[in-house]
């Protein structure tokens, strides 16, 4: 849970150097339908259908433009923050989950990333501060 507290203190603070358009949290793109699965989809190959868990690990990834790739933040501001809440409930259903740790790892790397882009500070030490 300390990588998602940093998540998102990181998010919350990403500035307008970055690049990301500043987005009303009632016109994110990030909503909380958009990180919910609505269907199981079956796992091609195999004929079975993806867990719950799976499905939205799916999703998520979906959202995040994460098939094959880095994730993409599309824009910041408070809709972005629900990309962490998304994943709060999952760990919650999910506790210690490896494909969830890897999204929250990638999701902090790609943070980060544009922070340095941006030529503004951040902690890579410290979890709970961002300067």
């Amino acid at each position: 849970m300390e990588k998602l507290r940093y998540l998102r203190r990181l998010l919350q603070h990403l500035s307008p150097n970055t690049g990301l358009p500043l987005t009303a949290a009632k016109d994110s793109i990030y909503t909380a339908k958009s990180f919910s699965p609505q269907t199981l989809n079956v796992i091609p190959g195999t004929g079975k259908q993806e867990t719950v868990k799976d499905a939205f690990v799916r999703r998520i990834r979906e959202t995040m433009g994460m098939q094959d790739t880095e994730p993409v933040f599309r824009e910041r501001g408070p809709g972005l923050i629900r990309v962490v809440i998304a994943l709060e409930t999952l760990l919650k259903l999910f506790p210690n989950d490896v494909d969830v740790d890897n999204i929250i790892d990638a999701l902090l790397e790609t943070a980060k990333r544009h922070y340095l882009d941006a030529n503004d500070p951040v902690s890579f030490t410290c979890c709970l501060c961002v300067h």
